[in-house]
């Protein structure tokens, strides 16, 4: 098998319906884990907290007019993004604040139509993020460990294609098989996974050009996809959701999103639990996707042990290139049969490559999203 596993004091939600009785079909090749300990998820039957109600406003006329008349990227494969701050001059600025968080945090939307939405942060998920990260200052005062925040990697660099070494990639050939099923390539050139019935879950810059301002409009989702092959089919989105700290200040800290898809393919395919963890171990893990330097719409799998975890991104020595964005980081427990995504791939470096991580906040935001969509 690829997979990894791990466990602690985790927060879940829900996951795959029917997985379990998909699990045997995997391909024994293509999945590895490690002991896991007790509080892992699994992704069937996973309570999920109710959903969190926030306040909302549509976009003024002018607004919506200039939205709907150029609001859509319309090339065919993407472009990387190169206008970033959060690795630069905003990468120390930590969120403390009601108003940082309310602002970073802020849901920004778009349907195939053109309409944009912006959602605030609800008093209720501001207070319960912002005690989260008092918490984690605390504790990590408490060890002398970094504080929450300060993200800075000055080995980043978007155009590099990430294989470190030997290529010690693997290719998927059960594609139709859970969990590679649960996973899928998104059509403007990324890779998404399920973690609801509809809702696939991609980096930010899978949905959104920082360059142009602009948000791609063929993120059409294929899951299971195997070069000519689309055993689930081809299923169209009606929602991308993602947050303001990513297209109105271009931070890769908030590099996430969610795709709501237009039919509910998950109950075919099953989907994966995702989940935060404080303090967060170096686990084994696995990255699934379709990198662009090998036969077009092909599965490679790939895997390797953390190197470190960050407040809000974690870094890893596996190999990935383009293509691979959006794909989920996730532990696989094999005594529990189960999988949990603690981070979506999004950037390659000179020595390492890294991801974005689901902190409490990010958590608490894809729950949402997911709970309302």
């Amino acid at each position: 098998m690829i997979e990894a596993m791990t466990g602690r004091r985790l927060f879940f939600t829900s996951a795959a319906l029917a997985v379990i009785a998909f699990a045997a079909n995997a391909n024994p090749v293509m999945e590895k884990s490690q002991p896991g300990n007790k509080g892992m998820s699994t992704e069937k039957g996973m309570p999920e907290a109710a959903a969190r109600t926030s306040e909302s406003r549509e976009l003024s006329p002018a607004e919506q007019q200039r939205a709907n008349g150029d609001v859509f990227d319309n090339r065919d494969r993407l472009a990387a993004p190169t206008k970033l701050s959060g690795a630069g001059k905003s990468a120390d600025k930590s969120l403390r604040g009601g108003g940082d968080i309310r602002e970073a945090l802020r849901t920004k939307s778009v349907t195939p139509d053109g309409t944009v939405h912006t959602e605030t942060v609800s008093p209720e998920l501001e207070k319960s993020i912002l005690e989260g990260i008092r918490r984690l200052e605390r504790d990590k005062a408490e060890k002398g460990s970094r504080a929450a925040g300060g993200d800075r990697d000055s080995l980043r660099d978007p155009h590099l294609k990430n294989v470190i070494g030997a290529d010690e990639r693997v290719q998927v050939n059960a594609t139709g098989n859970y969990p590679y099923r649960a996973i899928g390539s998104i059509a403007i050139g990324c890779t998404g996974t399920l973690i609801g019935p509809h809702h696939v879950l991609t980096a930010g810059h899978c949905v959104y050009n920082v360059d142009n301002d602009k948000w791609y409009k063929r993120i059409d989702f294929s899951p299971g996809h195997n070069g000519s092959q689309f055993p689930f089919g081809t299923v169209g989105w009606k929602k991308a959701l993602t947050v303001a700290g990513w297209t109105d200040h271009h931070d890769e800290r908030f590099d996430y999103a969610l795709i709501i898809l237009d039919r509910d393919i998950g109950s075919e395919t099953g989907w994966f639990g995702f989940a935060y963890e404080e303090p967060m171990r170096p686990y084994l893990i696995n990255i699934n996707g379709y990198p662009s330097d090998k036969p077009e719409g092909t599965m490679w799998h790939a895997e390797c042990q953390i190197d470190e975890v960050r407040a809000e991104k974690v870094y890893y020595p596996c190999d990935t290139f383009g293509g691979m964005s959006g794909s989920s980081i996730y532990v696989y427990d094999k005594g529990k049969d189960s999988r949990t995504v603690y981070g979506i791939h999004a950037y390659g470096a000179n020595d390492r490559n890294s991801g974005t991580r689901i902190d409490q906040a990010k958590y608490e935001v894809i729950l949402n999203w997911k709970n309302k969509n």
